[in-house]
C-alpha cells in the first residue's frame, strides 16, 4: 500500500503544538524524517517547501480547514498519498473523512496511542518504513543559504541566522521556487492568509528585515522588481 516518495518526510498536522513536539520526537526516534504544521495553511506551505511528503498524519478538524480536505489537496499536488486521520469522538462524519472507502486513508482515535500510530504507519508504508536508511536530510538550498524546514534553522556560509517565524515562512516560500519572481499577492496569501493578500506594506516591511539579515556581509540573494515581485537567487527568465 506504500506510495509517494520513499525518501520523503512524514507531515504531521495538529493545532496543539505540544502534541506536535511529542509526536515528532517519537517518530524521529523510530527513524522517520518529520515536518510539522499547526494549520491547513502551514501544512500546505510545508508540503510545497519540503521534499515530497510520503505520508500525512492530520487532525480531522483544523482551525482553517479539515484534515480530509488537506489530504485531497496534497494528493492533487503529489499524487496518491497515504494518510492517518486523527479523529475526536465528537467529529462529524465529513470531518472524520466520511464517504467512500479508500485504503490509503486509515483513522486513529484520540487520545493518540503512539504504538497504535506506529502500527498504522507500518500498515500504510510497510514494516521497514522507519529504518534509518530511509531518513533524509531535509533542506532547501540556494547558493550558500540553507533552510531546514523541520527545525526552521537558517544558515548562510555556515553562520546561523536568527529569523522570526514569519520571516522563516516567507524565506521558505521564496526558496521553494528559486529564481522565480513571485507576485506580492501570492506571497502575502501564502504566508499571512488570503485576508491580507493586498497588504503590500506588510510584505515590504518583512522583505526589508529579511534582506538585512540574509544579505548582510555577502552578495545579495533577495531581490525585488518595480512591480513588487520578489525572488531569491539568480532570476529565471520565462
Amino acid at each position: 500500500m506504500a506510495s509517494g516518495d520513499a525518501m520523503g518526510p512524514l507531515l504531521i498536522v495538529d493545532p496543539d503544538p505540544r502534541l506536535l513536539v511529542f509526536l515528532a520526537s517519537e517518530l524521529e526516534r523510530e527513524g522517520h524524517a518529520v515536518v510539522t504544521a499547526t494549520s491547513f495553511r502551514q501544512a500546505d506551505l510545508a508540503a510545497e517547501s519540503a521534499p515530497p511528503i510520503r505520508l500525512l498524519i492530520t487532525a480531522s478538524k483544523l482551525a482553517d480547514g479539515s484534515g480530509p480536505d488537506l489530504w485531497r489537496r496534497l494528493q492533487d499536488r503529489v499524487g496518491p498519498l497515504p494518510a492517518v486521520l486523527v479523529c475526536g469522538s465528537g467529529d462529524p462524519p465529513d470531518a472524520a473523512g466520511g464517504g467512500a472507502a479508500d485504503d490509503r486513508l486509515v483513522r486513529l482515535s484520540r487520545p493518540i496511542d503512539v504504538d497504535a500510530l506506529l502500527e498504522r504507519i507500518a500498515e500504510l508504508l510497510g514494516p521497514d518504513a522507519g529504518s534509518r536508511s530511509d531518513l533524509t536530510e531535509l533542506e532547501l538550498r540556494v547558493e550558500d543559504l540553507v533552510l531546514r524546514p523541520c527545525s526552521g534553522e537558517v544558515r548562510r556560509s555556515g553562520h546561523l541566522i536568527d529569523l522570526s517565524n514569519r520571516e522563516t515562512e516567507l524565506l521558505a516560500c521564496l526558496m521553494s521556487t528559486p529564481g522565480e519572481p513571485l507576485a506580492p499577492e501570492r506571497l502575502l496569501g501564502s504566508v499571512w492568509g488570503e485576508e491580507l493578500r493586498n497588504d503590500l506594506n506588510l510584505l515590504d516591511l518583512h522583505m526589508r528585515y529579511l534582506q538585512q539579515k540574509i544579505d548582510r556581509g555577502g552578495p545579495a540573494l533577495l531581490h525585488r522588481d518595480r512591480e513588487g515581485r520578489c525572488w531569491i537567487g539568480e532570476r529565471q527568465e520565462v
